[in-house]
């Protein structure tokens, strides 16, 4: 029997003055998305802020509930889905990981695409990613199930879609791992 490994993807709304806006524009829950492959959420990877207290300096992060981002904002809510994968996509992911990490200086934050997408256009650049954009590049380079229905102008919550369970629902700071503990979706 093929071992399964789990992947994570993590939807947060932090409270900043962007994801408010982010929020209210667009009537989603969640305005930001983490992947990790650890189950105790550290670290998470994204594109986000590269530092706590500038908005406008944005690129590949590596993400925590203790230093960074969701210290600053320790109220962060968050949705945690875990999606199952076989031994070889997981490998797969974590080098997809661990590339974009080696490469993040070439790596810049996608505000133009932003800009786009709010108008509902789609416009790719390359090595510019924000946060949805990049975890559905990870996915689908690496033959997630489900990632074919995901739109191209995407959301944090649109993930929802990929086979996953929910692990998790509250304050990011307040999650625990516990093995074998999930909510139904």
């Amino acid at each position: 029997m093929q071992e399964t490994r789990n992947l994570y993807i993590v939807l947060t709304q932090t409270g900043t003055v962007f994801s408010r806006i982010l929020k209210c524009i667009y009537k989603r829950e969640y305005n930001h998305a983490s992947i990790s492959i650890d189950d105790s959420m550290e670290p998470m990877f994204s594109f986000g802020r590269l530092k706590p207290y500038n908005a406008f300096k944005g690129g590949f992060v590596k993400e925590s509930v203790n230093w960074g981002t969701f210290k600053r904002f320790y109220k962060t809510t968050a949705k945690i889905l875990c999606v199952k994968v076989d031994q070889r996509t997981f490998e797969g992911v974590s080098k997809t990981l661990e590339n974009f990490w080696l490469n993040r200086k070439n790596c810049k934050y996608n505000y133009r695409g932003l800009f786009f997408g709010f108008f509902g256009k789609y416009k790719a650049f390359n090595n510019c990613f924000y946060c949805s954009e990049f975890i559905k590049e990870v996915l689908v380079k690496n033959g997630i199930s489900g990632c074919e229905k995901l739109p191209d102008i995407i959301h944090p919550s649109d993930f929802t879609i990929i086979p996953h369970t929910v692990i998790y629902e509250g304050i990011l700071r307040e999650y625990k791992y516990e093995k074998n503990v999930e909510i139904s979706v």
